[in-house]
């Protein structure tokens, strides 16, 4: 595209971001996001900011997302935090993914959904601290 002069707009770095962040190619997308302002003044809306969670959160890259969010030019909505909620999940890191969770509740308190997310998550991991129980006690002493 960039060969045959043809300038990308905003919807074009939604599908390149999206294409990034599926594919794992996490250098690229942070590449085109620079691009967007720097070379095609196009200026980054909350649909690419969402992208960019995502892209950190489907690596693995929990903090990063973290980071990226808390230094948008303008307010996260609750979609690019759950986002990151939801990274936080698939991953398994329950300490960030309540931070999350607080921010959401600040911007959404009445959808359910977001307390289930977490809930499951904190369920997930618990479950792996129950060993066996055998005559009424549970191998892993400390949970009691």
């Amino acid at each position: 595209m960039e060969a045959s002069g043809v300038r990308p707009d905003g919807i074009t770095f939604i599908s390149v971001l999206y294409a990034c962040s599926h594919a794992g190619l996490i250098n690229e997308g942070c590449e085109y996001f620079s691009k967007m302002r720097a070379i095609y003044g196009t200026e980054p809306a909350i649909e690419h900011y969402g992208c960019m969670v995502d892209l950190y959160g489907r690596a693995g890259k929990l903090q990063q997302a973290y980071d990226f969010v808390c230094q948008l030019p303008i307010s996260p909505n609750a979609i690019i935090w759950r986002t990151l909620l939801g990274a936080c999940s698939i991953h398994g890191n329950v300490e960030l993914a309540e931070q999350v969770k607080e921010m959401i509740s600040n911007l959404d308190p009445d959808n359910s959904g977001d307390h289930v997310l977490l809930s499951n998550e904190i369920v997930v991991r618990d479950r792996s601290r129950f060993h066996s129980f055998k005559d009424g006690s549970c191998s892993f002493n400390d949970y009691w």
